[in-house]
């Protein structure tokens, strides 16, 4: 991921704590994410679909998909929207919700199809329309004599936004493992610290920066 904006990381591989952007959702970077939406009427333009996601946030596109040959509209659109964290929204009271037309049935509202490997978190770990994400972390300190604590975990995570658990795995003999879980409150902090700290930063007793 780009970190262009929200590099976390200074020199030697030492965490510091990040530049803040005010424009996102949780305090940070936005992640734009493009939604697709089914069962639009056929009467339906862009700025009648714009106008139904625009209460929830800033809109930067919005295109009616048509038929390549004959152009005619096919009840469906995208939607790109600046921040993944007002489309989470967007996707929570509309999906399988908003009627616009009773002979469709509720509008379909879903992240397009490849906008979770594109953004690069699992889809089984941060759904559409669910705020929080969970982050696998790995190339932690593992085996006897590693100190590696779910608290030094938040420590280096919490700047990047409001932290829900931690979790570190630990053998039958409570030894780390290496790896642990982190979640967050919303997907965009999630998307900050990855690109922050993702094999930039490693902990001491560990032999190679984290993977996030």
């Amino acid at each position: 991921m780009e970190a262009s904006q929200a590099n976390g990381v200074g020199m030697m591989g030492e965490a510091q704590a990040p530049q803040m952007a005010p424009t996102g959702a949780g305090g940070c970077p936005p992640i734009e994410v493009k939604l697709f939406v089914g069962r639009v009427p056929k009467s339906y333009t862009e700025n009648d679909v714009k106008s139904l996601f625009e209460p929830f946030g800033p809109i930067t596109d919005c295109l009616i998909i048509r038929d390549k040959e004959t152009n005619n509209h096919r009840g469906c659109a995208f939607v790109k929207m600046a921040s993944i964290t007002h489309a989470d929204s967007a996707v929570r009271a509309m999906n399988n919700i908003k009627v616009l037309e009773q002979t469709l049935g509720p509008l379909t509202v879903k992240y397009a199809s490849g906008e979770a490997e594109r953004l690069g978190l699992p889809h089984d770990l941060a759904p559409a329309g669910v705020d929080q994400a969970k982050l696998f972390v790995g190339s932690l300190p593992k085996g006897p004599g590693a100190d590696v604590s779910e608290e030094e975990i938040r420590n280096l995570f919490s700047p990047y936004g409001q932290i829900d658990e931690v979790f570190l795995m630990r053998d039958e003999n409570k030894q780390s493992k290496g790896c642990a879980f982190v979640k967050f409150s919303l997907k965009e902090n999630a998307f900050w610290a990855i690109s922050s700290l993702n094999g930039k930063h490693t902990l001491p007793g560990a032999s190679r920066p984290i993977e996030v």
